[in-house]
C-alpha cells in the first residue's frame, strides 16, 4: 500500500497541465491543499480560464486553504461563471454564517 506522500506525488506527476487545462480543476475538486499547492507550483495552469475558473470549483469545496492558495497565485476574484456568479456569491450561497464562525474560532483557538 502506497503512503500517502507517493499517492501524491503520483497525482501531481499524472497531472500533464500542457493536455489538460482541467487538471487544476480535478485536483481542486478532489483533493487536499497539498496537492493543490504542488499542483499550483508547477506555474502552468490557467487560473482564470472563462466560464468556470478554479477559485469557482473551490468556492463549492468550501476550503478557506485552497481558496488562499489560488487568490495568492493570482486567481481572480472577479471572473464571472457563464450564468454570472462570482466566487465569492457561490461561497455565501454554500456557507452558514454558523458553519463559518466555527471554523474561524477553531482555526484561532488552535493559533493559541
Amino acid at each position: 500500500m502506497k503512503s500517502q506522500q507517493e499517492t501524491e506525488q503520483d497525482i501531481v506527476e499524472e497531472v500533464d497541465l500542457h493536455r489538460d487545462v482541467y487538471a487544476l480543476h480535478y485536483a481542486t475538486a478532489y483533493c487536499d491543499p497539498k496537492i493543490i499547492k504542488e499542483v499550483l507550483n508547477l506555474g502552468l495552469a490557467d487560473l482564470n480560464l472563462r466560464g468556470q475558473t478554479v477559485l469557482h470549483v473551490a468556492a463549492r469545496c468550501k476550503d478557506p486553504k485552497i481558496i488562499v492558495a489560488l487568490l495568492d497565485k493570482g486567481a481572480s476574484a472577479l471572473e464571472p461563471t457563464a450564468d454570472g456568479q462570482a466566487a465569492v456569491t457561490i461561497c455565501r450561497r454554500l456557507t452558514r454564517p454558523r458553519d463559518y464562525n466555527e471554523t474561524t474560532q477553531k482555526e484561532q483557538e488552535s493559533m493559541h
